[in-house]
């Protein structure tokens, strides 16, 4: 891995000879297994929580390739990316009735 990279936390394969990495502060990265010296910075989430065992955990990629019909799509972009990621509620403006109860963070799904 490149220079000041910290481990992934997780990563998913592509299809076009590429993988996905998460970090646990919350950065997810792209690195071509033809030129693994050099990493693409795709996302960087705010408000992570990375205390402990918390932050951004988990990635997984569903491939839509053969459920779409329509021929004119770029088979390219045809997956989807879901991640795992600690939040902190209040720093998303979301109130919930018991984030008093676990000091405001919760597990999320993005797609």
């Amino acid at each position: 891995m490149a220079e000041g990279l910290q481990s992934p936390t997780s990563m998913a394969f592509l299809s076009n000879n590429s993988i996905l990495f998460t970090q646990k502060e919350g950065t997810i990265s792209k690195l071509n297994l033809d030129n693994p010296t050099s990493r693409e910075t795709l996302l960087e989430l705010k408000d992570v929580s990375s205390k402990n065992e918390r932050g951004l955990l988990g990635i997984a990629i569903y491939d839509n390739i053969g459920t779409i019909s329509n021929s004119t799509s770029n088979q390219e972009n045809n997956f989807s990316v879901f991640i795992f990621v600690t939040k902190s509620s209040k720093l998303m403006n979301q109130e919930t009735p018991d984030s008093s109860n676990s000091n405001g963070l919760r597990n999320r799904i993005y797609k």
